[in-house]
């Protein structure tokens, strides 16, 4: 993998960002027999962090492999690029054995990537997690334990391949081939095939660490409404025995969400043609919602019905429908986009409040604007600032149209086509033994062959790693008397006792370490004293606050009207006076609480504000501003005479328009 897709020196990158390669890719790639796509010079980034990424690059090595040997051979050949030794390099790595690793590989993670993709999008239906993991378990365990990738994806692509040779020359002559020997593609097979059993167990051990069937994950399974797993309108086949029967789901929705078991079991699963799941059913089957919104319909039209309450109680159905709507929004896109929104406020040091990151220039206009329409249009910017951050200069046509539906055209319909159809083909196949196993059930069944080596020391200690994890799992669901009473039993009382221990000293200890912080950094010890903080500064007190007659000491001088005061010692640092606030946002300083004050530094909150003057930035002030706003006029003429500010103060109006880079402009 790091040699031919993931490393620097790998013939992936050169596809990616080499343009002579590129070119010549493409070219080669046009006159294959079998023309998979047009553009498929275009998808060979890779971001090792986005695990899509890494999958389409493998994808296309796999599938344009001819191309990409003609390729590296003319380059090698002409011998006037960079990437010769990058050729060189993978023409020699190219062996049977490594190729049928990498088309395993991009088999296995096409299975593991259909999980990704549902628990990453922020439409998913958490009533479906159950499911999905099921059906990546099973779809695992067929093509490497039941050996059924032979006939399916990039395997059966490679196999088909590797029956006649695959032929190049070396710039010295000398030539290389790999395939058109039955013999060694055999030899090969048979050791990839124990590396990927040992993966296969592997996954499933993860698999039952991170989504334990005890988990509250799995509770959400009672409101699935689709004919068999994942809420499929086609599906029709049940997941079986393997999975949790629908009464063990509702009866740990209960535990969950602390309702009593025998209410919910009869509002969620009555039988009457007019009750709720058949209600719910019903709205899922007719139009094109997700479950939650088949079943939050459902409900509402028996609530604001006239009597629908008493003739079809849902008052405990409704808390747990509350429970699922929260959780349903709770994917990793919506985590990420929670740390892109903080990103805004706060910068690499959490200590630091950059105040310019609210929109300089509206928030320099704020407090001069009178007409309500004009402010709430800021305030609505500003929000939108904050929330999605700043809009781009420049949009790339895939930036703008991400998220939209396309219009499919017969060009991208090749490669995500047979894709599509390759993992479908293998989900129907799985479908056809029978009812879905439980990811345990499959996990027992894996066995290696006697004195097998693929079973590693590194496979055992991850595998340990990844059962500590779920009878911790296990044992916080007991101490939390989340488990069935079936489960309940299964629990050594020794071992409770000590994980109990466990937990509550590590509670203690974050209690401890949390008391000794209370600033807005939460995981650093405190940094700042209040000597420091004010020692030689200038100084502003907020009126009628009264300090400790030892609080100031040290400090240059203390102003009784904010003007370029360095250190605001305020009642609350989240309100201070607007004038404190002008002041710090545009020369910089620190807002200490009057807690922080009193304490000498030890405890209360504090702020550091950047200088928003630091900011290179062109400003013109009108006439009718100046006249009206003197005193705002004053403290920004001020920051931009200030030594070391980034602010040049615009003479004229038609220099608005001449500047380059920001403006700011302030009108009355």
């Amino acid at each position: 993998m790091e040699k031919l897709v993931m490393g620097k020196t790998a013939v992936v990158k050169a596809a990616a960002y080499s343009l002579p390669f590129k070119n010549l890719l493409e070219g080669f790639i046009k006159t294959m027999e079998v023309d998979r796509s047009t553009n498929a010079v275009r998808n060979f980034s890779l971001a090792k962090q986005r695990f899509e990424s890494s999958y389409e690059p493998m994808l296309r090595l796999t599938l344009f492999l001819e191309a990409f040997i003609m390729a590296a051979q003319q380059i090698i050949r002409n011998n006037s690029s960079e990437e010769t030794a990058v050729c060189n390099s993978f023409l020699q790595l190219l062996t049977e054995e490594r190729l049928l690793t990498l088309a395993m590989l991009g088999d296995a993670s096409a299975c593991i990537l259909r999980l990704t993709r549902f628990l990453d999008s922020e439409e998913h239906d958490i009533s479906g997690v159950a499911d999905q993991c099921l059906e990546c378990a099973n779809s695992l365990h067929h093509l490497f334990a039941d050996q059924a990738c032979d006939d399916n994806g990039l395997t059966r692509h490679m196999l088909a391949r590797l029956e006649r040779p695959l032929v190049w020359l070396f710039k010295d002559g000398t030539a290389g081939s790999v395939g058109g020997n039955p013999a060694k593609t055999r030899d090969a097979l048979a050791k990839c095939r124990p590396r990927f059993l040992a993966y296969t167990k592997l996954a499933l051990q993860t698999l039952m660490a991170e989504f334990p069937s005890f988990g509250c994950l799995m509770a959400f399974r009672a409101f699935q409404l689709g004919v068999g797993g994942c809420n499929s309108r086609k599906r029709k086949n049940p997941t079986g025995p393997g999975a949790q029967t629908r009464q063990e789901c509702v009866e740990r929705l209960a535990l969950l969400c602390d309702l009593p078991k025998d209410t919910l079991l009869e509002q969620l699963e009555a039988r009457s043609k007019s009750d709720h799941r058949p209600a719910a059913q019903a709205v899922y089957n007719s139009t094109d919602v997700d479950t939650f919104d088949a079943w939050k319909r459902a409900w509402l039209s028996y609530e604001n019905a006239s009597g629908g309450r008493k003739r079809h109680p849902g008052d405990v159905l409704g808390e747990a429908l509350q429970r699922f709507g929260a959780y349903n929004g709770c994917t990793s896109s919506g985590v990420e986009q929670s740390f892109g929104k903080q990103t805004q406020l706060f910068g690499k040091q959490r200590l630091r409040m950059l105040e310019s990151t609210a929109n300089d220039e509206n928030a320099l206009c704020l407090d001069a604007l009178v007409d309500d329409a004009k402010l709430c249009h800021r305030a609505r910017v500003i929000w939108t600032h904050l929330q999605y951050g700043k809009p781009r200069k420049m949009k790339s046509d895939s930036r703008i149209t991400k998220g939209m539906t396309r219009k499919k055209t017969k060009k991208d319909l090749s490669i995500k086509a047979w894709r599509d159809a390759s993992q479908k083909k293998v989900l129907k196949e799985v479908r056809s033994k029978g009812p879905l196993k439980s990811v345990k059930q499959l996990h027992g069944k894996i066995r290696f062959a006697r004195g097998s080596s693929a079973w590693t020391s590194g496979h055992e200690t991850e595998a340990a790693f990844q059962e500590r994890k779920l009878d911790k799992k296990f044992l916080d669901a007991a101490l939390d008397k989340k488990l069935l009473q079936d489960e309940q039993t299964k629990v050594a009382g020794t071992a409770l006792q000590v994980h109990a221990k466990a937990r509550e000293a590590k509670r203690r200890e974050q209690e401890k370490e949390a008391r000794k912080r209370q600033d807005l950094d939460m995981r650093r010890p405190r940094i700042l004293s209040l000597g420091a903080a004010v020692r030689g500064k200038v100084v502003a007190v907020e009126k009628e606050l009264s300090l400790p007659a030892n609080a100031l000491v040290g400090c240059q001088e203390v102003e009784q009207q904010c003007k370029q005061a360095q250190v605001c010692i305020v009642e609350n640092v989240a309100s201070p006076s607007s004038r404190m606030r002008w002041v710090l946002a545009l020369f910089g300083g620190l807002c200490l609480s009057k807690k922080f004050a009193a304490s000498a530094g030890k405890h209360g909150p504090f702020l550091k504000y950047e200088a928003a003057s630091a900011k290179k930035r062109a400003i013109w002030i009108s006439e009718s501003f100046q006249a009206s706003i003197p005193g705002i006029t004053d403290l920004i003429t001020a920051a931009c005479r200030k030594p070391g500010s980034q602010w040049t103060l615009l003479q004229r109006e038609s220099e608005v328009t001449t500047t380059r880079g920001s403006v700011i402009v302030l009108i009355e």
